[in-house]
């Protein structure tokens, strides 16, 4: 008996007053019960989903206003008709009219109820129509957003293979300047003209050819320096792709080229035109009318797509150390130069 007693202490009170203060939670079920029992505090503490429920329950129509307060009307009538049944109240005109309504507002509700239900068919169309909009908008917004996503991938693409594309053109580099001397780049460069010079012409250009006095010019083709130049691989600016030797022959308003050479593993990707077309444009700043040349054999055709035509007198013909067995005088007029 004392254990059963002590047993019904521990456990919480739930009174009528508890219960009255929450009039809109439905009655706890069995396991909610159990719960209560062995915690009140957890049972407090944590909100009952049908209390969440109502709180996202959609808002009162006009409709289903009107129709509860038509059924409070009705509910005063009824509420009426049995205190006159009961002789609690005697029958007056006003009450007469109340109690003729009774039939009136019945129909009513009834009427407003099917409305309410028309209404929330409509209703729960148009938020089937809005879920799909949304989705849709949705998608569309994902699939602009992976468009984006790949065109800015394109667009860093093209731009990484435009920096990797772009050339640049060292003009007038003195093999024995100062600049030759502490640019470990440019040492770098000049090393591989050396090593090119000396395959293709049997000769080092930098030591038999180019230098102030005897007017020669040595121009370069090669990578830039990138911006970053420490996260980018030196080869890839330090690697020579062609190189010109050429000097100006004022007499004959002529640019005379004696060397033009593009390293084998970098032939057929447009860097001898490259240097071809620069040297052109350089020409015709200089206001000359002729690039003339010496071409070896295996080369005439690729100076003829560029507009050049064999010769038998040139500007470079005087000079008999400048024709090899086998070459062609070549020549160049540069559009807009007169005779």
């Amino acid at each position: 008996m004392a254990g059963g007693k002590a047993k019904k202490e521990s456990d919480p009170p739930v009174s009528g007053r508890q219960d009255s203060k929450k009039k809109s939670q439905p009655p706890l079920s069995r396991t909610n019960s159990k719960k209560q029992s062995s915690s009140n505090a957890l049972a407090v503490a944590e909100p009952s989903p049908v209390l969440e429920y109502v709180e996202k329950e959609k808002p009162e129509t006009a409709t289903e206003k009107r129709i509860r307060t038509l059924r409070k009307k009705l509910r005063e009538i009824e509420a009426l008709q049995e205190r006159i049944d009961s002789g609690e109240s005697s029958m007056n005109p006003d009450m007469a009219a109340k109690l003729s309504s009774k039939p009136v507002i019945e129909r009513e509700i009834e009427g407003l109820k099917q409305l309410a239900a028309l209404e929330a068919h409509e209703a729960e169309k148009q938020a089937t129509v809005d879920a799909a909009a949304a989705a849709e908008k949705a998608a569309a917004a994902e699939a602009a957003a992976a468009r984006a996503a790949v065109s800015g991938a394109a667009a860093e693409a093209a731009l990484a293979k435009k920096r990797r594309e772009a050339l640049e053109v060292l003009a007038n580099i003195s093999p024995t300047g100062e600049e030759a001397r502490n640019d470990p780049r440019l040492k770098a460069l000049l090393s591989q003209v050396a090593v090119l010079s000396t395959d293709v012409f049997h000769e080092n250009c930098l030591t038999t050819g180019v230098s102030k006095k005897s007017g020669w010019r040595l121009t370069l083709l090669a990578r830039p320096v990138p911006e970053d130049p420490l996260n980018c691989p030196p080869e890839d600016h330090e690697t020579l792709l062609g190189f010109m030797v050429f000097r100006f022959r004022p007499d004959f308003q002529c640019l005379s080229i004696a060397k033009i050479a593009v390293p084998e593993a970098h032939r057929g990707r447009g860097f001898g035109k490259h240097l071809m077309d620069w040297c052109t444009k350089y020409a015709q700043k200089q206001n000359l009318q002729y690039l003339s040349l010496s071409s070896l054999p295996d080369a005439v055709k690729f100076y003829r797509s560029f507009g050049f035509r064999t010769v038998t007198v040139s500007a470079i013909s005087a000079d008999d150390d400048e024709l090899i067995d086998g070459q062609e005088y070549m020549e160049y007029r540069l559009k807009g130069s007169r005779r």
